[in-house]
């Protein structure tokens, strides 16, 4: 696993941000549709925190998907985008 990688992450070393492969299959619904199903999620765990699976955007269904103008900015783990889910497709 790697461990805090983010140039924040220096000033507060005892915060700990650690990742590796999931090693689990991961499979994400949304309103009865599959929206994401991989082998190949990483998992992230950070502190006291409950671990986090990321999802490899090739294993997730975009068009289920709209990007938010929310965004997420940790020192640790850098910047992300947030995405809210849609009705299916027809």
């Amino acid at each position: 696993m790697s461990a805090n990688s983010g140039s924040g992450c220096s000033k507060n070393p005892q915060h700990r941000v650690d990742t590796g492969p999931a090693g689990v299959h991961v499979r994400i619904t949304f309103k009865g549709a599959v929206t994401a199903d991989t082998l190949d999620a990483i998992k992230l765990e950070e502190s006291k925190y409950p671990p986090v699976y990321c999802v490899p955007r090739k294993d997730v269904k975009m068009e289920y998907l709209t990007r938010t103008e929310h965004q997420r900015d940790c020192a640790c783990k850098s910047k992300a985008s947030c995405v809210a889910g849609i009705d299916q497709p027809e």
